[in-house]
């Protein structure tokens, strides 16, 4: 069994690894390695920026919706929907608008409008007084505004408040779909216009993925199930509308938790499993479900390479389960602990996962007669001599592990460094 004290000394302050040449890695300064990258990857632009060149018109702005319809909305459910989207404040605003309208309108309306605009214009006063006594202080009622939604809008997607939960890179194209905290995806290439996703329903989002062997839709796990986005690669549209989603629904009984999914590799179908603990695989055709699971919380899902297989892992209790897409046939390992990350082989034979308590690293084969669990090495946190001399930190609860041709990554919670091992997997008789 292998441990982390057996690697060799980590790079030392001041440099990074740059590259593996003849089985040994490499580091340089930061300056250098990020050179060296540049050559061995292929000179191209770059296409990973923050903020798309052009303004992003908001989602839901009231003027835009006056100039499509002629007809107004009736006021309680107008006023419902402004104080969900912009709280109080916004709920004065689409009262006074709705209230204070032409000649048709009734007398008692024009005095509520009247009333509304004094309390409307009464609460901006007392902000800006608040602002010039205290400056860090605001009334909550006017955070919600209509200006800061639109200026959250416009710089959602790679914002200086959102942090990126979830990407994908497209299989064929030069496409990254980026997911951030403030439920929002942005789709960046090297094309000026970069399509933002947002929409009421997509909240919490846990996941993104390209869908394989499509070029334009975007599988997106989030509370409310998981929304397939149809974005056309052609398109000069930067916002999308609700038109271009198809939802694949959670129970209306389940609690509300961020789906988990797993596309097909084939692309015909969606694997998701949402608050209730059931998973259901989905005909993205047909729009058609079956159910596999019905109860238990599920932390990962992923399908082999070959499409033959769908690994689960369980919370509680911690469990790894395997099914065959053929007929739905169950195997499981029970483990002692959480398991945090997981992932196949490339070829669908093999399986790694690690645990928390301890931190250890197992391997599976289903295909085999004795498929029992075998621990292959031991990654709780150690203490190394770097190259420099100093003694670092490595290893502890892992945080994702990605299995490519011969080289297993093991990415840590809370360490700066990167464990790669070297991985040969015999072909079975």
């Amino acid at each position: 069994m292998l441990n982390l004290q057996e690697f060799p000394a980590p790079p030392g302050s001041g440099e990074v690894t740059a590259c593996e040449c003849e089985g040994m890695l490499r580091s340089h300064d930061a300056v250098t390695a990020a050179t060296i990258a540049q050559n061995m990857l292929g000179s191209g632009e770059s296409i990973l920026e923050s903020e798309s060149h052009e303004s992003v018109r908001p989602a839901l702005g009231k003027q835009d919706a006056q100039l499509a319809f002629t007809a107004k909305p009736r006021l309680p459910a107008s006023i419902a929907l402004a104080y969900r989207q912009r709280g109080v404040l916004g709920c004065l605003e689409q009262l006074s608008e709705s209230c204070s309208g032409g000649p048709e309108d009734s007398r008692a309306s024009h005095v509520v409008g009247a009333v509304t605009s004094a309390l409307l214009s009464a609460l901006t006063v007392a902000n800006k007084m608040t602002a010039i006594i205290a400056p860090n202080t605001r009334l909550p009622m006017l955070e919600r505004s209509s200006s800061t939604k639109t200026q959250c809008s416009s710089s959602a997607g790679g914002g200086s408040n959102s942090n990126i939960v979830s990407m994908s890179w497209h299989g064929v194209s030069r496409r990254l779909a980026v997911g951030y905290t403030d439920d929002s995806v942005r789709i960046m290439s090297q094309r000026p216009l970069q399509p933002l996703l947002k929409h009421r329903t997509q909240r919490a989002i846990a996941q993104v993925h390209w869908l394989p062997y499509s070029m334009s839709v975007v599988c997106v796990a989030c509370e409310a199930g998981v929304l397939l986005w149809s974005v056309d690669p052609s398109s000069v549209v930067t916002r999308p509308s609700g038109a271009c989603i198809t939802l694949l629904p959670s129970s209306p009984y389940s609690s509300p938790s961020p789906a988990v999914m797993a596309p097909h590799p084939q692309g015909m179908f969606v694997s998701a499993s949402c608050g209730d603990g059931g998973v259901s695989v989905w005909d993205v055709s047909l729009l058609s479900s079956v159910r596999i699971q019905e109860a238990g919380t599920v932390t990962h899902m992923l399908y082999s390479p070959d499409a033959t297989q769908l690994l689960l892992v369980m919370l509680h209790p911690p469990t790894v389960r395997v099914f065959n897409t053929s007929d739905w046939s169950l195997m499981e390992w029970v483990c002692k602990s959480t398991v945090s990350s997981c992932a196949w082989s490339r070829c669908s034979r093999y399986i790694v996962f690690c645990t928390t308590q301890p931190s250890c690293l197992y391997c599976v084969c289903p295909d085999t007669a004795d498929n029992s669990a075998t621990m292959l090495a031991q990654l709780s946190r150690v203490q190394l001599l770097d190259s420099g001399g100093e003694t670092v930190s490595i290893g502890g609860t892992v945080l994702q592990l990605v299995w490519g041709g011969e080289r297993l990554v093991v990415l840590f919670e809370e360490c700066c460094y990167i464990a790669l091992f070297h991985t040969h997997t015999m072909k079975m008789a």
